[in-house]
C-alpha cells in the first residue's frame, strides 16, 4: 500500500482479514486509517454516485470500443473469405462470373 500511495499520489488504507489471525492487518497505523475513512465520510453522497457513474461509463465505453474492434476484425475476415471464394469461382467458371462482379470486389481480386 505504501508504494501504491507514493506512486499514485493518493491517500489509501488497507484492512486485511486473515482466517489464520485474530486481528486484521492494518496499513497505515490506525490513526492513518481513521484519517482516510473520515475524509471519505465527509464527501457528499452525490459525489460518490457521480464517481460511480463515471466509472461505469468508462467501463461501458471500453466494452463498446472492444466490440467495435472485434466487429471490424470480423468484417475484414469476412471480406477476405468472400474475395477468396469469388477468386475460386472466377477461376473455375471462366469469364462468366467476372462480368457480374462489382468494382469493389474486382479491386479486391
Amino acid at each position: 500500500m505504501d508504494q501504491i500511495t507514493t506512486l499514485c499520489g493518493i491517500e489509501a488504507c488497507a484492512i486485511i482479514y486473515s482466517p489464520n489471525e485474530l486481528q486484521p492487518q492494518v496499513w497505515p497505523p490506525h490513526l492513518g486509517v481513521q484519517r482516510v475513512l473520515n475524509k471519505i465520510k465527509r464527501v457528499p453522497e452525490t459525489d460518490h454516485g457521480m464517481k460511480m457513474l463515471i466509472q461505469e461509463s468508462l467501463i461501458l465505453n471500453q466494452s463498446i470500443m472492444k466490440a467495435q474492434e472485434q466487429l471490424k476484425s470480423l468484417k475484414n475476415e469476412s471480406r477476405k473469405k468472400k474475395t477468396t471464394l469469388l477468386m475460386y469461382q472466377c477461376l473455375s467458371s471462366g469469364n462468366t462470373i467476372v462480368n457480374n462482379v462489382n468494382t469493389t470486389n474486382m479491386n479486391d481480386l
